[in-house]
């Protein structure tokens, strides 16, 4: 029954993640057993983890993107684990329009604040 439970909940974080939610926050719901949140939490650092590492050139960058294969939810993770301040440095004077495109479609989908 234990292992069940456990499967559940490992599915109820990648259900939560592929919604977009915040698993590390349900991982600590008090409505969950310490069994539980602690899959939840291992659930999302395995997400974060299976991230690309941050891109050191516009190319990394397009090529982490394309791994990422169109998963907006895993792109819009991918673009908060980024640090902002190095975006210039990765990009130079280099982004294709395409690219530029899709970056922002997975912002302002996954991003930014609902009306």
């Amino acid at each position: 029954a234990r292992v069940a439970a456990a499967g559940a909940s490992v599915m109820d974080a990648v259900t939560a993640l592929d919604e977009g939610k915040d698993v590390a926050a349900s991982a600590s719901s008090p409505a969950r057993g310490a069994g539980e949140q602690q899959i939840a939490a291992a659930a999302a650092r395995l997400a974060l983890s299976s991230l690309p590492p941050p891109p050191k050139s516009s190319y990394e960058f397009e090529s982490a993107w394309k791994q990422l294969g169109g998963d907006t939810t895993a792109q819009a993770a991918y673009l908060e684990a980024l640090d902002a301040k190095q975006l210039p440095k990765v990009f130079k004077a280099s982004l294709e329009q395409k690219l530029l495109r899709s970056v922002l479609q997975v912002t302002a989908a996954e991003l930014a604040p609902a009306a």
